[in-house]
């Protein structure tokens, strides 16, 4: 799924420190480090997200994790460490191309060239 990290955070379990990331249409997606504390890690629906600038991370919906966590009293959310994502720029040549990035790329092509007009 293509998206655009805009934020991203960390979840503390014991010393475990897992990594959360906001996206611009405000969903939010935990990472694989996760997986250990779920009761069931196979109910959980694992996503894999690309980021505009070509970054894949394997994540689960955290709203999944929520239900799906073994001991929700070892979970902290550390809300001093939100940060900015820093998006890097990828010139065409460069750009590894997902599907649906691929996709979303023609589309970008086709409406710029559209305004030129």
């Amino acid at each position: 799924m293509l998206v655009v990290v805009e934020y991203i955070s960390e979840i503390r379990i014991e010393d475990t420190v897992v990594p959360v990331y906001v996206t611009d249409d405000s969903r939010m997606y935990v990472g694989m480090e996760i997986m250990p504390y779920l009761k069931t890690p196979r109910q959980v629906k694992q996503t894999i997200i690309t980021d505009k600038d070509a970054t894949q991370y394997d994540v689960y919906p955290i709203l999944e994790v929520f239900k799906f966590i073994k001991n929700k009293k070892l979970l902290s959310l550390d809300t001093s460490s939100i940060y900015e994502k820093q998006h890097v720029l990828i010139s065409v040549e460069k750009q590894v191309l997902t599907p649906e990035n691929e996709f979303a790329f023609t589309l970008k092509k086709m409406l710029s060239s559209k305004k030129k007009k």
